[in-house]
């Protein structure tokens, strides 16, 4: 009983709380690929009962036709949403659905498909008294699972004789010896893996079920790691972040002949986070962020043109569905045309100054990330002095 007001709990209020990424992952999805946006198979339940599970769709449509009923890792079959969907298992939000109409626990023995059920008819007999879940100790043991079996002839076969059956042990210790805090523990390092996909081969899982992770101070080496291997990659979004900072000031700017209202640009900074992530998440979704400006081309431009349109669509649907602020109209498309002008300039300069004048890479992202804040700023101030706390003090009444 405990069990389950905690499910029906935990999962409404992830619905409720994910709602805004839910939309961006459909609407990621229809743009990337042809096909529905929920991917449905039946799977064995408690009971031996077969049910429908919800996921988001990673594979072209009708994959399941077109190749082995076991994805292994770089399947040419999963689209580029579907690879980012799965590289931090957002595919499995969908199935929090599951938890409410009583097919699923979050914490479980994960559903197999109903063939498998006749080759360890005995031990999945056991498995199934009790509801299959979200996750679980062997979801968390075999998180690579695609990647361990990318090189095997017949993965299939080798899932069935290696995998499955490590799996069905972790399961059945599960099943004897679960509790709600081991629960809790178990949704907590799902979390912190999904979040941290390399941290995986810091967990083991003991056939006890127990989950020992040996961390120290793995965090704080692994978030500096991250920054120093991907210092072009900072750099190229605080840029974009700059460009977009600016491309939206100057759409207010326009639209209210340069003398912004203090109402209008207290909009302007309780919008501007909700735009920068949309933004920025459509331009790492569309990798544009894999090559470097200096060598920017055509099809960069094109792409570019795709993901600021897709992240400016998102930007509107989340506002009004969510009815945060009522932007006016004819700044959002004065912003839609500046904000791709100044994001494509920002990209053809590096060219253009770098193979021609020769001005080293440095100066110019210095320029690029110090000009339009510094610009906005001296604005507000020019216009009047007292704009800026008469802002902020607006701004933390508003929030």
């Amino acid at each position: 009983m405990l069990k389950t007001i905690f499910n029906i709990t935990f999962c409404t209020t992830g619905l409720v709380l994910l709602l805004p990424v839910f939309i961006i992952i459909a609407i990621a999805i229809k743009l990337g690929s042809h096909g529905p946006i929920f991917f449905r198979q039946e799977r064995i339940g408690c009971g031996g009962k077969i049910f429908r599970i919800f996921k988001f769709r990673t594979m072209i449509h009708n994959a399941e036709k077109n190749g082995s009923r076991i994805t292994v890792e770089n399947d040419n079959r999963i689209t580029n949403v579907g690879c980012f969907l799965r590289k931090y298992k957002l595919d499995e939000l969908p199935q929090l659905l599951n938890v409410i109409f009583g097919q699923m626990n979050l914490v479980g023995p994960r559903p197999e498909l109903p063939c498998y059920r006749e080759y360890y008819s005995g031990v999945f007999e056991k498995v199934l008294s009790v509801k299959p879940g979200i996750t679980d100790p062997a979801s968390l043991k075999f998180r690579n699972e695609a990647a361990l079996i990318k090189d095997i002839s017949d993965a299939e076969r080798y899932y069935l004789q290696q995998i499955l059956p490590e799996k069905l042990k972790l399961n059945l210790a599960y099943v004897s010896n679960s509790t709600i805090w081991k629960d809790i523990h178990i949704i907590l390092l799902t979390v912190f893996v999904s979040i941290f996909p390399d941290s995986s081969s810091r967990i083991t899982i003991l056939h006890g079920g127990n989950s020992v992770m040996a961390i120290h101070n793995w965090i704080i080496e692994k978030f500096f790691k991250y920054l120093k291997g991907r210092r072009r990659l900072f750099f190229k979004v605080i840029i974009d972040a700059c460009c977009i900072l600016g491309a939206y000031y100057l759409s207010f700017w326009i639209r209210f002949e340069g003398i912004i209202p203090d109402s209008e640009l207290t909009l302007y900074f309780q919008s501007l986070p909700l735009l920068l992530v949309m933004t920025l998440g459509c331009f790492y979704i569309f990798k544009l962020y894999k090559g470097l400006y200096e060598y920017s081309s055509i099809k960069d431009l094109l792409m570019l043109t795709v993901a600021h349109s897709t992240g400016w669509v998102l930007f509107i649907t989340v506002k009004y569905f969510l009815l945060l602020f009522k932007t006016p109209r004819s700044v959002l498309i004065i912003y839609l045309l500046l904000g791709f002008v100044l994001l494509g300039g920002v990209r053809f300069s590096f060219r253009v100054l770098k193979e021609i004048i020769g001005i080293p890479t440095g100066t110019l992202v210095n320029l690029v990330i110090l000009v339009p804040p510094f610009l906005v700023l001296f604005h507000m101030l020019f216009r009047n002095p007292l704009t800026l706390p008469q802002l902020c003090k607006g701004v933390i009444k508003g929030s």
